[in-house]
């Protein structure tokens, strides 16, 4: 089998063994611009070829409704 690869410093195999979850949940605000662009990750369309749409998220097509919904407790 070949080497991993290494973007950076670091090497794929590196980053996969490190790699966690942590959540920290600050009673700070986020900016408008910052919350846009996450909902837009999460679904939003990078490019259109032909009459498909092509999401961020791959996914074989995206032919399934998609629902992203936000909580929030300050507006």
């Amino acid at each position: 089998m070949p080497a991993f690869g290494t973007c950076g410093d670091m090497s794929l195999h590196e980053a996969l063994l490190s790699r966690k979850s942590l959540r920290r949940f600050l009673d700070t605000s986020i900016p408008l611009e910052n919350l846009l662009c996450l909902l837009w990750a999460s679904g939003g369309v990078q490019r259109k070829e032909m009459d498909f749409l092509f999401r961020i998220a791959h996914s074989a097509g995206a032919l399934y409704p998609l629902e992203t919904c936000v909580v929030a407790a300050r507006v």
